[in-house]
This record gives structure tokens, sequence and C-alpha cells, in this order.
């Protein structure tokens, strides 16, 4: 009961979700589930999604290395956005993000008052997807607290401004993840720069 189940690795597939579902949220209560690196599609996004509607005790999960639909992020942010879950962290590390994935969950931010912590390292989020989520940050109360967006290939100099913006702008954010993307020598310096006056906080380039 309410402890950590691992299960990364085992083959799952949609027809297994509903007993991960059952056994470990609602009978197990768990806090942290991992299901990284499963067979996981649509369907199974889609239950998983469902399940985090009025969560009470699941904190972190994590979906790396699945092959997530732009669809499913969009459900999976559209339940979140409800913010009846009290889910803390969010693993979508190598999941095939893209811009338009990335925008969704910008738009959950702005009413889910529970995720501290986002994780969309190596996916293809580019300039659209990160100028949606820095706007967000920026514009809104947000709580988020970590945001990795590591080795996003499309995160290049076009989109300096926007994270000069949100370094500079945002109140909560304490980590930020931009290492292995493509910003040159002069935008890290830049973006380095605003970060070193900025106290209690720390990027990563």
């Amino acid at each position: 009961m309410n402890s950590k189940i691992t299960l990364r690795n085992q083959q799952l597939t949609d027809a297994d979700i509903s007993m991960v579902v059952q056994s470990a949220i609602i009978n197990k209560r768990c806090k942290i589930l991992d299901l990284g690196k499963n067979q996981i599609t649509s369907y199974g996004f889609l239950e998983l999604a469902d399940s985090l509607k009025n969560n009470t005790t699941l904190k972190v999960l994590s979906l790396h290395e699945n092959s997530i639909p732009e669809k499913s992020i969009e459900y999976l942010a559209k339940s979140l956005a409800l913010n009846n879950s009290l889910l803390k962290w969010l693993d979508l590390e190598s999941t095939d993000l893209t811009d338009r994935s990335a925008q969704y969950l910008a738009s959950m931010l702005i009413t889910n008052t529970s995720i501290t912590g986002l994780w969309l390292s190596n996916n293809k989020i580019g300039y659209d997807g990160v100028k949606m989520l820095t706007s967000v940050l920026i514009s809104y109360d947000i709580n988020l607290k970590y945001l990795d967006l590591e080795n996003n290939q499309p995160i290049d100099d076009s989109c300096l401004d926007c994270l000069m913006d949100m370094i500079k702008q945002n109140q909560s954010l304490k980590t930020v993840y931009l290492n292995r993307c493509q910003l040159s020598i002069t935008s890290q310096t830049k973006l380095r720069d605003i970060a070193d006056k900025k106290p209690h906080f720390h990027l990563f380039l």
C-alpha cells in the first residue's frame, strides 16, 4: 500500500492497463508508478488518463519510452486540467512528443495546481511548443518548479527570446534543463547570464 510500483520494460500492452489501474492505482493506492519502456498505445493511455481523474494517492507517473500519440497527450492533459488529481511529477521522456503535444501540456498547466515537475526530455519539441510553454509560465500563476527540455533537437536559437523571458519573469521555476539542445554558445551565454542573477534557480545547459 502507498508504495512505489515499477513495471518498467515488462512488455505491457493496452490489454494489461485495466489490471494495472485496478491493482496499482485503485487497490494498492501507489504513490509512484513506473510504466516506462513498454508497448502501451492510444487506448491504454486513454484508460490511464481516466484513472487520474479524482486521483488522491498517485504522486509520480513515469511513461518514458512509450510512443504517445498527440491525441492521447491531449486527453491526458484534459484529464489533468480538471485539477482533481494530486499528481506532482509527470515523466514523458522519450515519448515522441511534438510541438502540439507541448501545447496541450502547457494549456493543462493553466488550471492544474498540483504538478510541480514536468519531464519532456529527448522528444521533438521546437519553437511552437517552447513558445506556448513559456507564454503560459509567464502569464499565469503556475506551480511548476522543474522543467526538463533536455535533448529536444528542434530547440535552437529561434527559442532564445522565449526562454530568456521565461527565466526573467517566471517566479515558480527552480530548475530548467536545456542541455543537449541546439542552442549556440552565444545563446547559452545569454541564458546563463540571466539565470546567474536569479537566486535559488538552476539552469543546465
